[in-house]
């Protein structure tokens, strides 16, 4: 992501049955900001796909997508940047 207010979208792809998992995932967004509201989905029984919209300071969007990575049972993540559009003609 690009230096300055940014916005993108966290995908995240996750063990349901790894234990708490769901809940340190929501402890890791909760504490870093309340900015944004994460939807979740099962894809099957045991897998969750997780999206996230974010917006602000690049590196606290990218330090957050980081943190949520390295959460043991997340199987597949990526940080998608998009813009805020105030460049768009």
């Amino acid at each position: 992501m690009q230096a300055g207010e940014t916005v993108g979208v966290l995908v995240l792809v996750y063990d349901h049955d790894t234990r708490a998992l769901a809940d340190k995932l929501a402890d890791i967004q909760t504490t870093a900001t309340d900015d944004h509201v994460g939807s979740a989905r099962p894809l099957d029984r045991h897998t969750c796909l997780e999206v996230i919209p974010l917006r602000g300071a690049a590196t606290r969007s990218s330090g957050l997508a980081n943190d949520l990575l390295s959460v043991k049972g997340v199987r597949y993540g990526q940080l998608v940047p998009a813009t805020t559009g105030k460049t768009l003609t």
